[in-house]
């Protein structure tokens, strides 16, 4: 009779031998996690009458809007306080989102 046991006990073995690999295996579920999550997300979006796309084409087009631009230079004149915080938090985004980025990639090597 064919018994998983032997597998499992193996299987449980590697796991407490390679305990480094832990982090990068959650990581690894939780993005594959994220991405149904995701897929529920934009079906429930769709129902709405919103669209993903719609969003991203009006940051695009405020991109280059020449007005998005006077109203960064005055509030770099005006408050040049709030300013760099406002460049530091989208600096922090883009850190955060490059390591989520090449977490997701080594977790998936790993």
């Amino acid at each position: 009779m064919f018994s998983y046991r032997f597998f499992l006990k193996q299987a449980w073995n590697i796991t407490k031998r390679y305990r480094h690999l832990w982090f990068f295996g959650i990581f690894a579920a939780l993005t594959a996690i994220g991405g149904e999550y995701q897929i529920i997300a934009q079906s429930a979006n769709n129902n709405l009458g919103g669209n993903f796309i719609n969003g991203g084409i009006f940051v695009l087009y405020n991109l280059f809007n020449p007005s998005l631009y006077t109203s960064i230079h005055n509030l770099a004149a005006a408050n040049p306080s709030a300013f760099w915080s406002l460049i530091s938090v989208f600096a922090l985004a883009a850190v955060l989102i490059i390591i989520m980025v090449y977490l997701a990639i080594i977790s998936q090597a790993a």
